[in-house]
């Protein structure tokens, strides 16, 4: 679980839009805290973007580790009271230390959009071993499953690559007006209840019981850029 500041302490800055948008605006409000809402300028600038963190006294940001590595590389020293919180993209270790020495807490979160926002979370207390973060353990209502990349009905061997899959309630119904994709994508949960669906995700992971499990790579060509998902083959023209 993620801990939660005091309502009357927490000042949130929010710099993006999207699924995520509903989790930045919300759970500030839903504590009785303000949300603070910048222009596009603003959030992509690294010196108003410091400016606006320093002048509300923020107790929250959430951002992608690109987001974050653009803060530290302008020479951004941080905030006491400033929990880190960090998704959409791989946290690689290198920027987990720099965060953990410019706030109070630093979480990596991870979920798809098709998982609606967040499916798991870690917090990072000290920087992991190899070169990246564990992406943690499920949310609540949320299930982690690492699967075959064969077979995804078959759980993987600890420390072998593998897909990772998630079920649980927060699962969309699909993709509109697309039910070949649908149906490849969302199947059928073999450790749920009866009708019960999971996601395939198309990450590759890597599960141990030291590390927990660890973002590896995607199955196919796609990329993220500034937490935005690009399939290269939109801009090839080849399938």
């Amino acid at each position: 679980k993620l801990p939660l500041v005091p309502r009357d302490e927490l000042l949130a800055v929010t710099t993006y839009t999207f699924d995520i948008a509903w989790l930045e605006l919300l759970l500030p409000l839903v504590r009785g805290a303000t949300t603070v809402l910048l222009d596009h300028a603003s959030a992509v600038d690294p010196v108003r973007l410091a400016a606006a963190i320093d002048a509300g006294e923020t107790r929250l940001m959430q951002a992608t580790p690109s987001h974050w590595r653009m803060l530290v590389d302008s020479g951004w020293r941080g905030a006491e009271q400033l929990v880190i919180v960090c998704g959409g993209e791989r946290m690689d270790t290198g920027l987990s230390e720099d965060l953990l020495a410019r706030g109070s807490a630093v979480w990596n979160l991870y979920g798809p959009t098709e998982a609606t926002i967040w499916s798991s979370a870690w917090r990072v207390r000290a920087p992991g071993e190899g070169t990246s973060e564990p992406i943690g353990a499920p949310l609540a209502n949320s299930r982690l499953y690492v699967s075959d990349m064969v077979d995804a009905n078959v759980p993987a061997r600890p420390g072998v690559a593998a897909e990772l899959c998630i079920g649980g309630v927060a699962l969309a119904r699909g993709y509109r007006s697309n039910p070949a994709r649908t149906a490849e994508r969302f199947v059928p949960d073999p450790w749920g209840r009866p009708g019960a669906r999971m996601y395939r995700t198309g990450d590759v992971v890597a599960y141990s019981r030291e590390a927990g499990i660890r973002f590896l790579r995607r199955r196919d060509d796609q990329i993220k850029l500034h937490g935005h998902r690009i399939e290269l083959a939109e801009i090839t023209g080849v399938w």
